[in-house]
């Protein structure tokens, strides 16, 4: 059990190494300015201000909120499957979200405004199918698991078939990761992701209550299913949104959520806001790194964090098999 005082010094180092990524990342690139000049120029029709003010700056802040929606997407998703594995990209949520984006883009271009409508409740559907037979296959503990990971792959490869054909069209309307965002993303992002982590805090305690054995929770007249549904809407709208804006992000709920638990515990109240800001950072790294570190080229920040998701879920599968043999 960690004290408080560690808790709080967590807190703070999060709080301060979001800052200076922050800092880092506005002055990385082919472009570099003083944070003085900076601010007191903001408004000012310096070419290059205006640079870092509308291209550099909405990427930053959309890496940051996508960072934070994801990491609370995946601890909501495990709150709600009792699975530590859980994470929207992990189980297919993300590419389903994506596959209904491209759909709207091929079949209904007239409703490219209703794109996010869609991807999430399409996402959703996938979502409480995978939970379906995830429960009528509860014998095995890992069906959630089994099952995510085959649809995941079965929308990944339509994915690629229907960005193939977006490619060749007319339309050309691809997700581009977090290249050329605007601050119109930036505010529909900023709006949904802000609401979705706010309610989650706030309803943070029935969290911890919901970790607790499904029959202990029935026999005390818990309301299960209808905290267990506003959880699972709040993850997948938090997970498809990010998807709309930037595309799929894969194992980074996953790989902060761990961390995190071992740095502060598995006190919810406390989870939320520190993973949060840890998301932030780990998106914002990844991205500042991919596209500053590898030039001429720019690697995504979904594939760094498919190589460090890959040896995190390493890890965890050796440390379950030791705890079970303990």
């Amino acid at each position: 059990m960690k004290s408080l005082k560690i808790r709080i010094i967590f807190f703070i180092f999060a709080f301060f190494g979001l800052m200076l990524c922050f800092i880092w990342s506005l002055n990385t690139g082919s472009i570099s300015l003083p944070l003085s000049k900076l601010l007191l120029e903001f408004f000012s029709d310096d070419p290059q201000v205006n640079i870092i003010k509308d291209l550099r700056l909405p990427r930053i802040l959309i890496a940051m909120l996508s960072g934070a929606a994801l990491t609370v997407s995946a601890l909501l998703l495990q709150v709600v499957s009792k699975n530590d594995l859980a994470e929207a990209g992990f189980l297919g949520i993300s590419a389903s979200a994506e596959f209904a984006y491209l759909l709207v883009i091929l079949t209904m271009p007239q409703l490219l405004h209703l794109n996010l409508l869609f991807s999430v409740l399409f996402s959703l559907a996938i979502a409480l199918i995978l939970f379906y037979l995830s429960r009528i296959n509860h014998r095995h503990s890992n069906a959630l698991i089994i099952f995510g990971v085959a649809i995941n792959a079965c929308f990944t490869g339509i994915n690629q078939i229907l960005n193939q054909f977006l490619s060749t069209s007319s339309q050309g309307t691809i997700l581009n990761g977090l290249g050329q965002k605007t601050w119109a993303e930036v505010k529909v992002l900023g709006l949904i992701v802000g609401i979705g982590i706010i309610i989650s805090i706030l309803l943070s305690q029935w969290c911890n209550i919901l970790r607790l054995p499904t029959v202990t929770l029935n026999s005390l007249g818990v309301p299960v299913a209808q905290y267990s549904a506003i959880f699972l809407v709040i993850a997948v709208a938090l997970a498809a949104t990010t998807v709309v804006v930037m595309g799929v992000i894969s194992f980074l709920g996953l790989i902060v959520a761990h961390i995190c638990r071992k740095l502060i515990g598995n006190d919810y109240r406390l989870l939320m806001p520190f993973g949060s800001l840890v998301g932030a950072i780990f998106l914002l790294l990844a991205d500042t790194i991919g596209r500053s570190w590898f030039l001429p080229i720019e690697i995504s920040a979904n594939n760094i964090l498919l190589m460090i998701g890959g040896l995190t879920l390493l890890i965890v599968f050796v440390n379950r098999g030791k705890a079970f043999e303990n």
